[in-house]
């Protein structure tokens, strides 16, 4: 095919979205043709079959739209949910969900520490078993650059919440940040998941336990409150960025989490199962399957009516210096409840 210079669309700058992934030209309507096959790596390619494997089971033993929702936020592939819905859920801002990243995994992972509590689970044994499980996920979904940076930020706030001291996640934090940055210097002006990634876990690690503290008239059975904490504060941490990069402020985005993301630990449970029960009978994943669908049925109900309102979402435009003015005021608040706290 021909060859072309990526540019701009719109508002969006598609020409640098690519090159933070070193691609420069692009070419449309190509004609494709099998020089050889099996020439790649066993590994991966092992990967990416047992990936589609796992699509078609999902899609054997349930309907869609919950399908490819399952399949988004079990192994990141979603491109069978229909537009309409996608636009949907970016007005309730709850894309994070289906969408593999730090926003996605740390929230999970916050999820399944907390769990690990009702059921008794030794911490230390616990962290181990959701590093193994980030890494099979990291490899089943394709280990993108996005998925393993997902992953590193998931990795931190496991080891903020064992450790429990901040001073030694900073400097984990920052240091993952700049070996990151390091490997691909773009990601660092024009990787909107990137910043996403960085600030949500900023948000979750010092934000969070400031937060639980004005929530205490919230139970801690099945860790509500602290479920509760961990969203708002990601959600307070990646506003400025969504403001700057998006231009949209979904003003349902905070209820919407708080009602849909208690479901997303059992639908990604039950669909766990449904998989491997689809594996072993076809009736049997069905069966299973039922009760996904049901969670996620939940899930897309919950967006419709939101999504439904006039003034769900609205457009906003902010420009880098407001962006940075909000950072520097939520630094300030951390910082000062630091101070608060070691002054008692």
């Amino acid at each position: 095919c021909r060859l072309v210079t990526p540019e701009p669309i719109e508002e969006f700058k598609y020409d640098r979205y690519l090159a933070r992934y070193g691609i420069y030209s692009v070419c449309y309507y190509p004609g494709v043709h099998l020089l050889d096959k099996g020439q790649g790596n066993s590994l991966m390619s092992g990967v990416l079959k047992l990936k589609k494997s796992v699509e078609t089971k999902i899609n054997q033993t349930i309907s869609e739209p919950q399908a490819s929702l399952t399949a988004g936020i079990l192994i990141g592939s979603r491109q069978g949910i229909p537009k309409d819905l996608l636009e949907k859920f970016n007005i309730t801002g709850i894309t994070h969900i289906i969408a593999i990243s730090g926003f996605n995994i740390t929230i999970i992972v916050v999820l399944l520490m907390n769990l690990s509590k009702h059921f008794y689970i030794d911490r230390k044994k616990m962290i181990w078993i959701i590093g193994a499980c980030l890494l099979l996920f990291v490899f089943l979904t394709g280990a993108s650059a996005s998925v393993v940076r997902a992953a590193i930020m998931g990795m931190i706030v496991i080891f903020a919440k064992h450790i429990g001291r901040l001073t030694k996640v900073s400097n984990l934090l920052i240091l993952s940040a700049v070996l990151m940055v390091v490997v691909n210097p773009k990601i660092l002006v024009w990787d909107a998941g990137f910043q996403l990634s960085f600030f949500a876990t900023i948000g979750l690690v010092y934000l969070s336990p400031v937060l639980e503290k004005y929530f205490t008239w919230l139970p801690k059975k099945l860790a509500i409150r602290e479920n509760t904490t961990s969203t708002l504060s990601s959600i307070i941490f990646t506003l400025p960025m969504i403001l700057f990069s998006f231009h949209r402020l979904s003003i349902v985005a905070p209820l919407v989490n708080l009602l849909v993301l208690p479901i997303i630990p059992l639908a990604m449970f039950l669909g766990f199962f449904q998989i491997v029960a689809a594996y072993l009978s076809p009736f049997l994943g069905q069966m299973v399957g039922w009760f996904t669908w049901l969670s996620l049925s939940y899930v897309i109900k919950m967006v419709e009516i939101f999504s439904s309102f006039t003034w769900a979402s609205i457009g906003i435009r902010i420009n880098w210096i407001i962006m940075i003015s909000g950072y520097l005021i939520l630094f300030r608040l951390i910082i000062f409840n630091k101070k608060k706290e070691e002054a008692r």
